[in-house]
């Protein structure tokens, strides 16, 4: 298991151990068989992880509410 200790930093809050949690649970999902390894077309494989962050709504949080994302602005 990942060390996750980073996420009691004072300046995270528990909406980013959330979106932590769910993130690392997506990618345990997608590349618990064999990791991430390459088996193709980059670019195609590149284009399947990135649907796949976005239909789980982990993208949300990468743009800004006027473009569909989660929060009014990034939090960076």
């Amino acid at each position: 298991m990942a060390d996750d200790s980073f996420l009691d930093w004072p300046f995270f809050e528990d909406r980013h151990r959330h979106l932590a949690r769910e993130v690392r649970a997506w990618a345990a999902g997608k590349f618990a068989e064999d990791g991430f390894l390459h088996h193709g077309d980059i670019d195609d494989e590149c284009r399947d992880i990135l649907t796949g962050l976005g239909q789980t709504g982990i993208a949300a949080h990468a743009v800004p509410s006027a473009y569909g994302g989660v929060s009014e602005t990034l939090d960076v």
